[in-house]
């Protein structure tokens, strides 16, 4: 359940009306194909369940790694996802590594831990030719001694119909899942780009797809009317607040948070039709580590930013804090016996009580 608290700047029912038909419109016009995925994908589920059920890496119990290749749109989605789901009992062990960056370390570390033999590579390009997933790839084929007419089984592409490297992997014999040609790479995550790694997870995919139908439907049927106007107040105060800052009181959603920076930057970043540089520039926070650095600038630094705190109601982890006394640190004993989840929460009423009273607008 979503609760939404927020006081827009002015009246904007009109402004919320109007946002309101051209959502519609643009929902119907079938031009932006993200609305429908929901519906669409269902045939696709049973394709990629199908294709599991044959896998004889899967089917001989001897699947340990998921290597996701892939950048922006073709990470950020399901690694955010399987951060937020992966202390669920659906999860199994299989171990997830996404190589998205041109990192030499980075990805030296990351292949020294991956069980090859046993491993599926998931190959992510909507245009097929992003230049760090095709690098990385051959890093993995000349690492691993991976013979691209031989990689049938341990070898998957994900990409638009059409695009060279379906046609590579049509030529090779590999499983291909295309993603749909109206649906932008940073809204893909209900596509294969995400729906084929949490499978391989054991997450069940057409659950998540009808709870994003769900979600869906509450949003054109008005119920998160709430989003529409905070939308509209942005917009009205960009100048003026020209930085949105999202505050996430869950370790399990930082990768949620630099979900949301890509898609505020991408997104927003535009130069408009009178050929002006605009934009929203977005930050994103963790609490309550961030309390300890960022709130400074928030409390004391410039007014330009509007603040938006997301609480977990129900972690699914009840952890208390022991009732013990330290000896010269008993001004923390006031946290002793309090539910771990009460405590994270009080910071974050706490952040933003305080920040409301020094002007800084929050939700």
């Amino acid at each position: 359940m979503i609760r939404a608290h927020f006081t827009p700047a002015a009246d904007l029912s009109a402004v919320v009306v109007e946002l309101k038909e051209k959502l519609r419109a643009e929902r119907d016009g079938g031009s932006v194909g993200y609305y429908h995925l929901p519906q669409t994908m269902l045939p696709v589920t049973e394709e990629i369940n199908n294709w599991l059920s044959h896998h004889p890496m899967i089917k001989e119990n001897r699947l340990k790694d998921v290597v996701v290749l892939g950048i922006g749109g073709s990470s950020l989605g399901p690694k955010a996802v399987d951060a937020m789901l992966n202390h669920s009992a659906h999860r199994n062990s299989i171990r997830l590594t996404f190589l998205e960056n041109l990192d030499p370390l980075a990805t030296m570390v990351a292949l020294r831990h991956i069980d090859a033999k046993n491993s599926l590579f998931l190959v992510i390009s909507k245009s097929g030719s992003t230049i760090e997933t095709l690098s990385l790839f051959k890093v993995v084929l000349t690492h691993f001694g991976i013979a691209l007419e031989k990689s049938h089984e341990r070898v998957i592409y994900i990409t638009d119909e059409g695009s060279a490297l379906d046609q590579l992997g049509q030529m090779n014999g590999n499983q291909v899942f295309h993603i749909p040609v109206n649906v932008g790479g940073r809204f893909s995550v209900l596509s294969p780009v995400g729906l084929v790694p949490m499978a391989l997870l054991g997450y069940d995919i057409k659950a998540l797809l009808e709870g994003s139908r769900r979600m869906i439907e509450r949003h054109f049927s008005g119920e998160c009317e709430t989003i529409l106007t905070k939308a509209a107040t942005i917009a009205r105060e960009s100048i003026e607040r020209p930085i949105t800052v999202l505050f996430s009181y869950a370790s399990s959603l930082s990768y949620f948070n630099s979900w949301f920076v890509q898609l505020w930057g991408e997104s927003l970043g535009k130069i408009d039709a009178n050929g002006r540089h605009v934009g929203l520039t977005p930050v994103g926070l963790v609490g309550s580590v961030d309390q300890h650095s960022f709130l400074q600038l928030l409390m004391e630094g410039p007014r330009d930013k509007r603040v938006t705190i997301i609480k977990v109601i129900d972690f699914g982890a009840q952890m208390v804090i022991p009732s013990i006394s330290i000896p010269g640190l008993e001004k923390a004993d006031f946290a002793n016996g309090r539910l771990m989840a009460e405590v994270i929460n009080a910071q974050a009423d706490a952040t933003m009580e305080a920040l409301q009273k020094v002007g800084v607008p929050v939700d």
